[in-house]
């Protein structure tokens, strides 16, 4: 749109932009970023030109200012590091790519108006998987956390966390490669060791009762895997979007979350196949279902009154009750007690969302207890959504971010 004001005008692109646009400094022309591919195009959409094709993921195109380079941050294996590729003002490429780093895994960068400084920041990712003691004596705090992995890898705040029906296994959901993978590792930190390695996000990641499989989620559709790896196999899929797939406690049935209806709701299905139903038709999106451990519940989280709370669904009278009242702005992560007794919740107390609050419910009667709690102010150290729990200690994901900020000179060779 004009830069006096005005009615702005859409620029039918050939694609979806994922990272950019950015102005050619000696035309008018755009580039812009889909996925792992540079194109450059007109402002009116036309003589859409591929500039780049490449493996691994491509972010943040920058022009230098004489219009001579493209600047751009290129995603291989878990490293990002700042690229170049000379062009003409048409956008047509000139000559390969040429790196401006290497191994320092850049977050941001921007280049002076002389074209002879860069500046960026670095960062260092430290997100892992923590334990707290479940105590009635007084509230914990993350100085009383000890941490399972120590690896420097990436999970987002929303990560499933799932235990194994044993109680020894613990899948989580780092990106490894660019893409959000499944990995295993015991309670006690041994035996960390990746499920999946392919080209594809997984998500909504939940163990059969057996101990033998994982249910997830990847490209909208949910696919069972045995723990010791291998091809995965189909369970729904079809044109709509499922995702949080939870089984029976006799292996049966799963229930999942599906918009088939026109909304994020839950759905029942038996394992080997059959006509799905469904279960819950409210207009707000109903999530992270979790069958107990006794069969006759499954909670779930629903901002059904503006806010986020668990709530029960009955299985034999297909009640649904509304257990907590905590009221988050944001999504709550929880788990069933192996007893069936309790329910471990993991949710932002209020606007904040660097604070999170971990809390025991009792079933019966909806009473809470809080047993850990956590106010901070900053990115450096957040938790989670995810939750789960032995009985004897709660699991969580915490995340710490660091970084340096540099600036260096730019020679062209």
């Amino acid at each position: 749109m004009p830069a006096e004001g005005g009615k702005p005008a859409e620029i039918n692109l050939p694609h979806t932009v994922r990272s950019g646009p950015t102005w050619f400094p000696k035309s008018d022309r755009l580039a812009y970023i889909p996925w792992n591919q540079i194109w450059s195009v007109g402002l009116d959409g036309s003589s859409p030109t591929l500039m780049l094709d490449k493996s691994g993921l491509l972010f943040a195109p920058s022009w230098s200012p004489d219009g001579k380079r493209i600047f751009f941050k290129w995603l291989q294996g878990d490293m990002r590091d700042i690229w170049w590729l000379a062009a003409d003002e048409r956008g047509q490429p000139k000559g390969s790519v040429k790196p401006v780093s290497s191994g320092l895994n850049v977050a941001n960068f921007s280049i002076s108006n002389d074209g002879r400084k860069l500046v960026y920041s670095t960062i260092d990712y430290q997100h892992n998987i923590y334990s707290l003691p479940i105590t009635k004596h007084r509230k914990l705090s993350l100085a009383d956390a000890k941490p399972i992995t120590s690896e420097k890898w990436y999970m987002g705040r929303g990560v499933v966390l799932a235990m194994s029906p044993d109680y020894e296994w613990i899948t989580f959901m780092p990106h490894r490669g660019g893409y959000q993978q499944i990995w295993i590792v015991q309670k006690n930190g041994e035996n960390l060791r990746p499920i999946t390695a392919d080209s594809s996000s997984k998500c909504g990641v939940r163990w059969d009762p057996d101990g033998e499989h994982i249910a997830f989620t990847t490209n909208e559709d949910i696919y069972t895997i045995s723990i010791k790896g291998g091809p995965a196999t189909p369970l729904l899929a079809d044109s709509s979007y499922e995702n949080w797939p939870s089984w029976s406690h006799d292996g049966e049935k799963i229930v999942f979350v599906s918009d088939r209806s026109g909304n994020s709701d839950l759905w029942i299905t038996p394992v080997i196949g059959g006509e799905a139903e469904q279960l819950t038709t409210h207009e707000a999106d109903d999530y992270a279902p979790l069958w107990s451990p006794d069969g006759d519940k499954i909670s779930f989280g629903s901002d059904r009154v503006g806010s986020h709370d668990i709530y029960l669904y009955l299985v034999n009278s297909r009640e649904i009750k509304k257990l907590t009242s905590v009221h988050s702005p944001d999504y709550i992560g929880h788990d069933w007690s192996p007893d069936g007794k309790k329910i471990y919740i993991n949710y932002q107390p209020g606007e904040n969302q660097f604070s999170r609050i971990i809390s025991e419910i009792t079933v019966q009667d909806g009473s809470m207890r809080t047993i850990f709690e956590s106010k901070r102010s900053t990115i450096q150290d957040m938790l989670g959504t995810g939750i789960i729990t032995d009985g004897e200690f709660v699991y969580f994901m915490k995340q710490h971010h660091g970084g340096e900020s540099w600036i260096a000179d730019l020679v062209y060779e």
